[in-house]
């Protein structure tokens, strides 16, 4: 006689990823990124305003300040799009000042993609955030390579 198979259990856990524009938070939290070193706490657990993730070549954004007599279009920019011949603000506020590029002055900072050759801020590596095309800026987080 067989006996009837027991019956079984397991615990599926969903990780939800950020939505784009969005960056989380080390709570799970997710947030605009704009709302990361701003010098304000948003995060539960303050990890947005983290100095360490706040430097330099790490902020995540920028807020867009009135310029050359206009308001921006939009409240932030990537820190990242400084520079970058693109007006990203709507009113020239990021390509202003610009006697070194983000991208010149930041390049030890970032990340290479290697298959679409992107350079995301290292701030995007490990953040749970898919942000090359192939997801190579979350595979090896947690592993020591």
């Amino acid at each position: 006689l067989q006996e009837p198979s027991k019956p079984t259990s397991a615990i599926i856990t969903v990780e939800d990823i950020c939505p784009d524009g969005s960056r989380r938070c080390r709570s799970g939290q997710c947030l605009p990124a704009g709302r990361f070193c701003d010098g304000v706490r948003d995060c539960d657990d303050g990890s947005d305003e983290d100095p360490k993730m706040c430097n330099i070549c790490d902020p995540l954004s920028r807020k867009c300040e009135y310029y050359q007599g206009k308001e921006s279009t939009v409240s932030t920019f990537m820190v990242h799009w400084t520079c970058d011949g693109e007006n990203d603000c709507g009113n020239g506020f990021d390509e202003s000042n610009c006697e070194a590029r983000a991208s010149e002055r930041c390049q030890d900072r970032m990340f290479s993609c290697r298959r679409d050759g992107r350079q995301i801020p290292m701030a995007f590596v490990c953040d749970k955030d898919r942000d090359c095309s192939d997801g190579e800026d979350e595979l090896t987080c947690g592993k020591l390579v």
